[in-house]
């Protein structure tokens, strides 16, 4: 088996701290962790980051350059098979807002991005699917993850007239089945009284009534779900970011590339 590479995002913050509590509550085998500083001129040393199991990776390396983390971070990224940060940080690595690190990432991640909202095993994965190319991506990358086998993933399609949620939901958990620990699905409608609603809101919903640790889903194949209903509100904004700024749990967002 071929060596897998993640490039973890450092800043020394407390959620940094919290991000590689998560990385270390998983088991890596034959992967590579890069923890990669991008630091201010005048940052004050930061101690080096430690397994806190040696085995649970193949190995550990260390980075530090002086760039802006979004630059470091989008031009080395595309290189791993997964990039790990903190939802918020100090420093460069500001909160997320517009312009952060993480707003970099989340629109266009050069590899599939998990950004940790708590340093706990995932054992329940909520994938938002709508059959694009981009919740493909998204579907692959938990097959990515070598701890997949032990979490429990659910798999939510929004039914809004111009996808076949049903459709959509069982070819994913037929694809997953066997690889992960178990597979459920649910195709998710508004009430039928709402006229206007915004499928981000009623994943919301999903995420509340089932509690996963990590949401997975594209960061731009989303775009189908908002179509008449994001225009007649005159909202700007994607489903993908809306829901990796507010969920409360962990999010892993995979796009797809040509």
């Amino acid at each position: 088996m071929s060596s897998k590479k993640m490039l973890f995002g450092d800043d020394g913050s407390m959620p940094a701290d919290a991000a590689w509590l998560w990385v270390n509550c998983h088991d890596w085998p034959d992967w590579t962790i890069d923890v990669l500083r991008a630091v201010e001129a005048q940052a004050a040393p930061v101690p080096d980051r430690q397994l806190l199991r040696p085995e649970m990776a193949e190995d550990l390396r260390t980075m530090t350059v002086r760039e802006d983390p979004r630059y470091a971070l989008h031009t080395r990224g595309s290189d791993y098979d997964l990039i790990v940060i903190g939802s918020k940080g100090r420093g460069l690595m500001k909160s997320l807002h517009i312009g952060s690190t993480a707003e970099w990432l989340m629109h266009l991640p050069p590899a599939p991005t998990v950004i940790v909202r708590g340093g706990h095993k995932a054992q329940r994965i909520l994938l938002a699917h709508d059959g694009s190319l981009h919740a493909m991506a998204a579907e692959r990358a938990i097959l990515t993850l070598p701890w997949a086998h032990d979490a429990g993933v659910r798999i939510v399609s929004v039914s809004d007239g111009t996808t076949d949620g049903v459709e959509i939901a069982a070819e994913a958990g037929s694809r997953l089945k066997g690889a992960v620990r178990e597979v459920t699905t649910s195709v998710l409608r508004p009430d039928e009284l709402q006229v206007f609603y915004r499928p981000r809101d009623i994943i919301m919903d999903a995420i509340s009534s089932w509690h996963p640790d990590l949401l997975v889903l594209g960061s731009r194949g989303m775009s189908r779900w908002e179509s008449v209903n994001e225009v007649a509100l005159h909202r700007a904004g994607s489903t993908a970011s809306a829901l990796a700024t507010h969920a409360p749990c962990s999010v892993l967002l995979a796009c797809h590339r040509e």
